[in-house]
């Protein structure tokens, strides 16, 4: 009797064990129409955002494209980031997105969780201000109009 007790025991720690750290599958798209390059980090966190609390999944890609990640069920917050420096960490000036219904929460059997789709944005390249062509003649012109001003006052005086 103490053995089939034991036995029972075992058997249900041991599935009970398996259903808690069952894999499920999580795959969507990441999308960027940036110009920054660098490995795309597709990232799920626990907690109540991105960037908090543990790590347990993530995926690389090296392009704007699918990606795929075996992470075990919960509840979790699917980040991105383009890691620009390649130092395996987001920084402020690097492009970023989540996904749009955050959080989601993974079921125990197993299953295939796909359209989590990530936009990344923000830390785009912006454009420099510069003249044209004919600015700079217009600009060069009053340059020079102000030194002969000058010259001329400082004879004048």
């Amino acid at each position: 009797m103490k053995k089939i007790i034991l036995w029972s025991f075992i058997s249900l720690s041991i599935l009970s064990y398996s259903e808690a750290f069952a894999l499920v599958s999580v795959s969507g798209n990441v999308t960027y129409s940036g110009s920054k390059t660098g490995d795309i980090r597709v990232i799920a966190y626990e907690g109540s955002g991105c960037g908090d609390m543990a790590v347990p999944g993530y995926a690389t890609i090296a392009n704007p494209g699918p990606y795929t990640m075996e992470i075990p069920t919960g509840t979790y917050y699917i980040c991105a980031y383009r890691d620009v420096n390649d130092n395996h960490m987001q920084d402020s000036n690097e492009p970023e997105g989540s996904y749009q219904f955050n959080p989601i929460n993974l079921p125990t059997d197993g299953a295939i969780v796909n359209n989590i789709n990530i936009t990344l944005n923000g830390s785009q390249d912006s454009a420099v201000p510069t003249l044209s062509e004919w600015g700079m003649i217009f600009m060069s012109l009053i340059l020079a109009g102000s030194a002969l001003w000058m010259i001329r006052r400082r004879q004048l005086s």
